[in-house]
């Protein structure tokens, strides 16, 4: 339906596709490489050439780092593999868009609740764009791939260094993240060293008071006020004693 022609033989047997295809097509003056991948199952079913499917899907993920278009079936009851393979998906720290196909099989309500259920056992944290579809009858699909390039913007955007700043102290001085007793981490400048994924740099007093609070309240602010949708964010922490950030720059 995407591209516009049929470049493979369907089967309405589960898991009879073991190799990813390629194919290309345009989209809003971009050219989109869609790679259709094998399906999964759970791994204590996945042997032979399945396993060896699973494993060039995989590499595919970390080296090429795609966007990622979990596809699941609102018809069926979701898994405990399902769970398990948006987590290492999660871990691989790629961008990640949800599809649910077959929407129009279902009654609205029926559907909106299906979705719901989804987001509780499978965890998909509230920064993963959800697209409710019908690969078949091509229903949403413009919309999933308008989500697929303004993730993919996100992806490769980086956001000006004062604005940043001036976003986390505002956040810092109406609602801080919480610590301990004598065990504050204090946060003293940050920056955005790269993107795809978006990654920031945060100079602290002490990177060992860093707790999860931290780490979370950090991520909640930035993600406020830049978004970064379908795409997990890194912090790397850099203990720094003086306050001006760019002392280490003369250092001898």
């Amino acid at each position: 339906k995407l591209i516009g022609e049929e470049i493979s033989y369907v089967s309405e047997v589960p898991w009879t596709t073991l190799d990813y295809l390629i194919a290309q097509f345009k989209r809003k003056q971009h050219t989109i490489q869609l790679y259709d991948t094998a399906g999964i199952r759970k791994k204590g079913k996945t042997v032979g050439l399945e396993r060896i499917a699973y494993a060039k899907t995989k590499s595919l993920m970390e080296y090429r780092h795609p966007i990622t278009i979990v596809l699941i079936d609102i018809e069926e009851w979701l898994t405990k593999r399902d769970a398990s393979l948006v987590q290492e998906f999660l871990e691989i720290s790629g961008p990640m868009i949800v599809a649910v196909n077959k929407i129009d099989l279902l009654p609205q309500e029926e559907a909106a609740l299906r979705i719901k259920q989804l987001q509780q056992v499978v965890k998909i944290p509230s920064w993963i764009p959800i697209v409710s579809i019908s690969g078949k009858n091509a229903i949403a699909l413009p919309k999933l791939m308008n989500t697929v390039l303004q993730v993919h913007r996100s992806w490769t955007d980086r956001v000006n260094t004062a604005e940043l700043n001036s976003v986390v102290t505002r956040a810092w001085l109406t609602k801080p993240p919480r610590f301990p007793k004598n065990k504050m981490c204090k946060w003293k400048y940050i920056t955005q060293v790269k993107a795809a994924p978006p990654t920031f740099m945060v100079s602290v007093n002490d990177k060992s008071n860093a707790n999860f609070s931290f780490n979370s309240w950090l991520e909640k602010v930035i993600r406020e006020w830049f978004w970064f949708a379908g795409c997990p964010i890194r912090l790397e922490l850099r203990e720094k004693k003086n306050d001006n950030p760019y002392a280490d720059k003369y250092d001898t």
